[in-house]
């Protein structure tokens, strides 16, 4: 004959198993909990499948677990599981008290299927923007889609926008911020081909650097000989862009038309960034 559990230890579990679901904000629904338990219902995920679907459960967990409306298939254990590694992810970021660590702030990424490895994605790109105290870098955000400093966190994390998407705006306003850096501007378009290709940070500042010294250049032979060259057509050519074989003609005219009037090396480099790198 099987020894039978002490009333006091049945009650401890019944407690701890009350002091669970409050804790993930079900504690309202626990005389309906207990009646399950009653009735022989007594395990954490099999009461979390029974009450899935109770009706007279439904108000709660619609405030409780908003973005089961667009996610049917996520039973409740998965849905907890999906918050529990946003918010490790984001606790491990180190972000600031307060942002994004309720279950509120989760609702938008369950609902829209945002994989936790896109979460660590995202915080990844955001932590670097916030991070990076370039002041060239916030004003080109700033420019390019409307970013202030206060919201550059919230931006790289909306659930909104694909993580590549993300990452490649911020390298967007890297080049920008080179480019301002110098004293230049540079168009989101053409800001995002370049932030595209493989450059590192040292590279854009040269490639930016090289601009503007052949921009300096360029203009004053421009105003001479013609042939205009803009800053587009020398940031194609420097970072190897489309267009960039017909930025490199006008440089060589140019070129051409100062070795004519004048002996000794043109003023203009004939080098692209890559070409540069190279050597």
């Amino acid at each position: 004959m099987s020894e039978q559990i002490p009333e006091s230890l049945a009650q401890w579990a019944v407690d701890a198993l009350q002091k669970q679901f409050q804790d993930i904000g079900l504690g309202d629904l626990w005389s309906l909990i207990d009646n399950y338990i009653v009735e022989g219902t007594d395990t954490f995920d099999e009461i979390m499948s029974r009450i899935r679907y109770d009706q007279s459960a439904q108000q709660v967990l619609d405030r409780r677990f908003p973005a089961l409306k667009d996610r049917p298939d996520l039973d409740i254990p998965s849905y907890l599981a999906l918050e529990n590694q946003y918010k490790s992810i984001i606790q491990s970021a180190g972000l600031p008290e307060g942002f994004y660590d309720q279950r509120s702030d989760y609702t938008s990424w369950i609902s829209t299927d945002v994989s936790p490895l896109e979460v660590q994605a995202r915080i990844g790109t955001a932590s670097q923007a916030v991070a990076n105290a370039d002041r060239n870098v916030k004003q080109a955000l700033a420019d390019y889609y409307g970013v202030n400093d206060a919201g550059i966190m919230a931006h790289f994390l909306d659930p909104k926008k694909a993580a590549d998407v993300l990452a490649g705006q911020y390298r967007a306003a890297q080049v920008g911020g080179a480019y301002r850096s110098e004293g230049m501007s540079l168009s989101k378009d053409l800001a995002e081909e370049v932030g595209a290709g493989d450059f590192g940070g040292r590279e854009l500042m040269m490639g930016a650097q090289q601009v503007a010294g052949d921009m300096d250049a360029a203009g004053k032979l421009s105003r001479i000989y013609g042939d205009d060259l803009t800053s587009e057509d020398l940031t194609r050519e420097t970072f190897n862009l489309a267009g960039g074989s017909e930025a490199r003609k006008k440089k060589g005219r140019l070129a051409s038309k100062e070795r004519a009037s004048f002996s000794g090396a043109s003023a203009v480099s004939d080098n692209s960034l890559r070409q540069r790198a190279q050597v």
